[in-house]
């Protein structure tokens, strides 16, 4: 699972979206915290953590989906 969040990360990044080290970590963190299973928190968890402007938050959903 790490490494395709890792591999997401970079799909973001690619896509112009500001991704740092600090927030795949903050995202690894909280995705700890949460069950993964559950697809609608497991994506929640992912976009708080990496999405920092509204505008993104759409390139956000495309990519994820």
């Amino acid at each position: 699972m790490q490494q395709k969040i890792l591999e997401f990360t970079n799909i973001l990044r690619k896509s112009g979206i500001r991704v740092s080290t600090a927030e795949a970590i903050d995202a690894f963190r909280a995705l700890d915290e949460l069950p993964i299973d559950q697809r609608a928190v497991f994506k929640d968890a992912l976009r708080t953590t990496m999405v920092k402007r509204g505008e993104e938050v759409s390139a956000f959903n495309e990519l994820f989906d």
